[in-house]
């Protein structure tokens, strides 16, 4: 994380290993629980209805989750949210973008969004963390209703 974002170590002002602790400990259970956007698994299915590939690309790694991909791809299917490729362990999201042809991310963490804003559009959940990051690639929304809405701006519904 950079120094205009959030973690829990610069939050909570932990040492690695307060922060590996309380991973281990809730981590999982916090994702696994944690209620997603409004308005996400619309904008997805009409995504995938008109044909666009999405890849879910997440930094979630050992050892802060025991199994990053079983605990990410459950939590897609409980919340019934389609997709074609789910990647985790991911750091460098610029380097998966240009490899995999993406054309868009959605993203809101800082270091990600000013590095693949320097290639493609990144559109940002407005929040504390990323108020920072401005640019030309660099789309505001507050939530994922105006991402809809982007999308057909754009004709890309």
């Amino acid at each position: 994380m950079n120094e205009n974002g959030f973690c829990s170590s610069n939050l909570c002002n932990w040492v690695w290993e307060d922060e590996y602790d309380f991973c281990l400990k809730y981590l999982e259970l916090i994702v696994s629980t944690a209620e997603i956007f409004e308005h996400v698994k619309e904008v997805v299915e009409l995504l995938k209805e008109n044909g666009h590939e999405i890849h879910f690309i997440t930094a979630r790694s050992k050892p802060h989750f025991k199994d990053p991909y079983k605990v990410s791809e459950a939590i897609l299917k409980q919340k019934e949210i389609p997709y074609d490729y789910l990647v985790v362990e991911c750091s460098d999201k610029r380097t998966y973008c240009k490899a995999n042809g993406i054309e868009l991310l959605i993203d809101d963490e800082p270091h990600n969004i000013i590095e693949v804003a320097k290639d493609i559009p990144v559109i940002v959940l407005k929040g504390l963390q990323n108020e920072k990051c401005i640019g030309n690639n660099v789309v505001k929304v507050n939530d994922w209703y105006e991402i809809e809405m982007y999308f057909r701006e754009h004709n890309i519904l």
